[in-house]
């Protein structure tokens, strides 16, 4: 039975419309995949000046889906031989000698998977950004990471249990640069950006970008300034659009090939359960798991968020069914999506 591509239309439309702040200046566009076709829809505004609806190449800052770029980079590294995901965090930042409990180290899949037993935050967060609220990790130099890890206490041993850690996946960027002696944007660009043609997923945006950057807001509707990561830029500094991002998932579910091997067999890698994180919940190198339930297959997903900006990402590679949603504000979108991805996969059900 075909999909019923007036009532996905409507359900994605309505679902977007109902999750817009009322009274915010803010906006939210999201895609889908369904069946065969891919479904877009935007409502609200991406700039307080003008009544710009989001399109699909309005940029957004994506905040910890970034990780999952990150991830891949070192899955695709693991590939190519550059280095092994189970190489010591210790061999690739000389300052790291800490990262170590009862002389068993941290390793560069734990950073991938939440599971290093390093703190959400750098040690020494609060101090750290008292007069950069709005703008925290902007401090984090690789001077101020070299102070964090200095302060670093392991209280449990790595590859145990998960934790997330925003320190930790920012260190992750930090090592496969170092150990590539390159920067992260040309990184990114040669593992991911290139091959799968995403031409605006950018830490650093130009100025024709910027130009399309959607204004953050926080969840008053108080427009924010751009986060900026700095040295830890693995972590959350991605900027990225809804067409990329979709681009992004299809490569995952396969409904679009990738022309390197090396790039498709590390996606792979990075789909497979690393760590548990609760009963129904796992996590692979980026992505979270969640496990079959009433019906509705394994789900891969990640939110992110920043002082301004929400992104969520999830597919269902059973039925190639992919949503992307993101907004100029900080409210979380976790709800809706979940929502969107279990109701397109039934949908999408031969």
């Amino acid at each position: 039975m075909p999909v019923d591509s007036h009532a996905v239309e409507v359900i994605l439309r309505n679902s977007i419309i109902k999750a817009l702040p009322s009274r915010h200046p803010v906006g939210i566009i999201a895609s889908a995949v369904v069946g065969k076709k891919e479904y877009w829809a935007s409502c609200g505004r991406s700039s307080a000046t003008d009544d710009t609806t989001p399109s699909i190449d309005t940029l957004f800052e994506i905040g910890s889906v970034t990780q999952l770029f990150t991830s891949l980079c070192l899955a695709v590294l693991h590939e190519k031989k550059v280095l092994s995901q189970e190489d010591p965090v210790q061999n690739f930042l000389p300052s790291s000698s800490s990262l170590t409990f009862r002389d068993e180290p941290i390793q560069l899949q734990h950073l991938a998977t939440h599971t290093s037993g390093l703190p959400r935050v750098p040690p020494g967060f609060p101090r750290a950004t008292r007069n950069t609220r709005e703008n925290p990790y902007s401090v984090y130099t690789d001077e101020e990471v070299e102070k964090a890890l200095s302060l670093v206490k392991l209280r449990v041993r790595p590859g145990r249990h998960y934790s997330f850690s925003m320190f930790g996946a920012g260190l992750l960027g930090q090592a496969l640069t170092s150990h590539t002696d390159s920067e992260y944007e040309s990184l990114l660009q040669s593992c991911i950006s290139d091959p799968l043609d995403l031409k605006n997923t950018r830490f650093t945006l130009s100025p024709s970008q910027h130009k399309k950057l959607a204004l953050g807001h926080s969840s008053r509707g108080k427009p924010v300034p751009e986060w900026q990561f700095a040295s830890l830029a693995g972590a959350g500094g991605l900027h990225s659009t809804a067409e990329d991002l979709l681009i992004f998932l299809n490569a995952h579910t396969g409904r679009i090939r990738t022309r390197q091997s090396d790039l498709s067999h590390a996606m792979s890698h990075t789909k497979k359960m690393r760590a548990q994180i609760t009963r129904r919940r796992q996590i692979g190198l980026g992505w979270h798991i969640e496990a079959p339930h009433k019906g509705i297959p394994q789900i891969l997903w990640h939110n992110g968020g920043t002082g301004g900006h929400r992104c969520f990402v999830a597919f269902v590679e059973a039925t190639k069914t992919a949503v992307v949603i993101l907004a100029n504000s900080n409210q979380s979108l976790d709800r809706l999506g979940f929502q969107l991805i279990r109701t397109f996969h039934t949908i999408a059900l031969p």
